[in-house]
């Protein structure tokens, strides 16, 4: 199995030691889920969707690979079918009431609920929204260079996402409104020493903070690592919440109380999500395996992570309680499931699969049952975040 960084980025040897301090080993991030071969059969490099590449003119560059590896995100969940109605003579005017209100409106109300999501359809990555029936498409931008990764605010104004549209950079966290115009930028990291890309933004429950990763090259480009960031969307202002050389710590997210950070390291061995508070004291292991457990979300009233796992294989969607106990697996296909995400009232997931050949975007319920297929494209559609406060 490949293990270098594609392109040149490290020595013939690929990357040098990611043994940590901390205790971590001597793997690189995600090397395990590599796969030699064409760039399109590699789709776990650098989270998820990422390529790193030399530029031409010798700077570092990010792209995200068409096709995507992860198993990431669930399907939302189906609507319930219309309820039957059963009535008297006298109760027919209140039946058709209720089974026009049914009819028109859907029992879950999923023709006004939307998610935000990223979609290669059109060849480059860009940012759509869909009604979470898996009607009404919107598309969000068309630039040249690769939108991705979105995030709505919780107040469905504002969507947080990573971009290369600034051409020669790399991937940097931008804002928008949630019709795709005043996009600003937020992030100005890729001139810094040894920075490769800000991404995987996510807005913290009362929407004064962003939580995302940012992925290091160092300058002699042997040796890539990964840090967690928290930053103010009104001034500006960075905070790194973790802090390492030798440590990948990744695809971060905010607890249901907005206190502390769910992500993804390897500081203690093995690719386990941990939990932090953002104010102060250390990172606790929630999951442990032998595999790699990643993207994890917890659900809105704070019982529940929802994770993805390869513990048994390919990457599928599961669930524990928030203090690690109970294991439940909800997928289990002969595709890659990734980017599973809470619905607004966490009775259902979102997630995208590439379990029908490309990668699409699916709901379930939160049991892991009535699983749909929500986009039918070409191109990989993935990263969905359900759009609040509309």
């Amino acid at each position: 199995m490949d293990q270098r960084l594609p392109n040149g980025v490290g020595d013939s040897n690929g990357i040098a030691n990611h043994g940590s301090d901390r205790g971590g080993d001597n793997r690189q991030p995600h090397a395990h889920l590599q796969r030699a071969g064409s760039v399109a059969g590699d789709r776990r490099w650098l989270q998820r969707q990422l390529r790193l590449s030399l530029g031409d003119r010798g700077g570092v560059r990010c792209q995200r690979s068409r096709v995507r590896r992860w198993p990431l995100c669930t399907q939302p969940r189906p609507l319930k079918p219309g309820a039957s109605l059963v009535y008297r003579r006298a109760s027919l005017p209140l039946a058709l009431f209720l089974f026009f209100l049914t009819t028109a409106c859907g029992t879950n109300g999923d023709a006004t609920q939307r998610l935000v999501f990223d979609s290669e359809r059109d060849g480059d990555a860009d940012i759509y929204t869909i009604a979470a029936d898996g009607t009404d498409v919107r598309q969000l931008t068309n630039e040249a260079g690769r939108d991705y990764e979105p995030d709505a605010s919780p107040d469905g104004k504002t969507i947080a996402f990573a971009s290369q549209r600034a051409s020669g950079e790399s991937a940097q966290l931008h804002l928008m409104d949630i019709d795709g115009s005043n996009v600003r930028r937020l992030t100005f990291s890729a001139g810094g020493p040894g920075t490769v890309l800000d991404d995987y933004p996510e807005w913290s429950p009362d929407g004064t903070r962003i939580v995302f990763q940012r992925t290091v090259i160092s300058e002699d480009k042997k040796h890539v690592y990964a840090d967690i960031w928290l930053i103010d969307p009104q001034t500006g202002q960075e905070s790194a919440l973790t802090n390492t050389t030798n440590i990948w710590d990744s695809t971060p997210s905010f607890t249901a109380d907005g206190k502390s950070v769910l992500y993804e390291s390897n500081q203690a061995g093995s690719f386990d999500v941990y939990r932090q508070p953002i104010d102060g004291g250390g990172a606790v292991r929630v999951t442990g395996s032998d595999g790699t457990d990643s993207e994890a979300k917890q659900s809105p009233d704070g019982r529940h992570i929802a994770f993805i796992s390869d513990r048994d294989g390919d990457f599928e969607v599961y669930v524990v309680d928030s203090d690690g106990s109970d294991l439940r697996q909800l997928t289990s296909t002969d595709g890659k499931e990734e980017c599973p995400q809470w619905s607004p009232d966490g009775t259902r997931l979102s997630f995208s699969s590439d379990r029908d050949g490309d990668q699409e975007l699916y709901v379930m319920n939160a049991d892991g049952s009535d699983q749909r297929r929500l986009t039918n494209s070409p191109g990989g559609d993935e990263v969905a975040d359900w759009i609040t406060g509309e």
